[in-house]
């Protein structure tokens, strides 16, 4: 997840290593987590249960 914490604590190379393991073509931002959270609170979610929602890049997908 990128955040202005890791932005600065993290080199340019370290963050092209783990883009590297993810499907996705970037970083995660917290508004892709607070989006899904949303999704789930909202009506349009009503009928999911007990499941789990990475929100993770599609990482471990390959």
């Amino acid at each position: 997840m990128l955040t202005e914490q890791s932005a600065a604590l993290n080199s340019d190379s370290y963050k092209e290593e783990v883009l590297s393991r993810v499907q996705s073509n970037r970083l995660g931002v917290r508004d892709d987590v607070s989006s899904a959270v949303a999704f789930l609170l909202s009506d349009e979610a009503s009928w999911i249960n007990g499941q789990v929602l990475p929100v993770n890049g599609g990482r471990g997908l390959g």
